[in-house]
């Protein structure tokens, strides 16, 4: 796979309201690189660009990938769910890759740390100086965040996951900043 490879959009099976500006302007056979894609998918949540990843790359790949990860809940019945756990496991796995692909690593992190979702959940936690890559999902009242924070010389991961409150986003918030407080006074 390389990022340069280009797939075409096909509106019948990719199409998704919500997140993202593919929907905007994407005509049926418009052809969008894989890294375009995954830059869209990660910094601007695009269901439209996620749906295209999925359909190249394969959902029984994705699946069989994050498996040899570690992961334990990885689409379960056909549902796109995860766990804080599992999360933190494919956190841990991108950390790996950039020490392993330093440039593409880099990349991905880069996409993760400047996201349009970066005035709510584990960025606010913490002080604007210290870099977060981070990656949020939400759907209906389920709001969640995941994210290598990097300390000084030592970055942590924290994955948080919420389900009915008014404002997970605040909650994620404050969770964050508790333990960034616990992490600095630890070093």
């Amino acid at each position: 796979i390389s990022l340069e490879e280009e797939i075409a959009y096909q509106a019948q099976t990719d199409y998704s309201s919500g997140a993202g500006v593919i929907q905007f302007f994407a005509a049926d056979g418009g052809r969008y690189s894989l890294g375009v894609l995954a830059n869209l998918a990660i910094t601007l949540s695009d269901n439209i660009a996620w749906h295209m990843l999925e359909r190249r790359l394969g959902i029984d790949n994705i699946a069989n990938y994050l498996l040899s990860l570690g992961g334990t809940t990885v689409y379960p019945e056909g549902q796109n769910i995860s766990t804080a756990q599992d999360m933190g496991i494919y956190l841990q796995a991108i950390l790996d890759f950039r020490t392993a692909q330093p440039e593409l690593g880099e990349r991905l992190l880069d996409y993760m740390s400047h996201t349009i979702w970066d005035q709510e959940g584990i960025p606010t936690g913490v002080p604007d100086r210290v870099r977060v890559a981070h990656k949020i999902g939400t759907v209906r009242q389920v709001a969640n965040d995941i994210g290598i924070i990097f300390l000084e010389n030592r970055p942590y991961i924290l994955a948080v996951m919420t389900d009915g409150l008014a404002d997970g986003f605040a909650a994620i918030a404050e969770i964050s900043s508790i333990v960034y407080n616990y992490q600095l006074h630890k070093q």
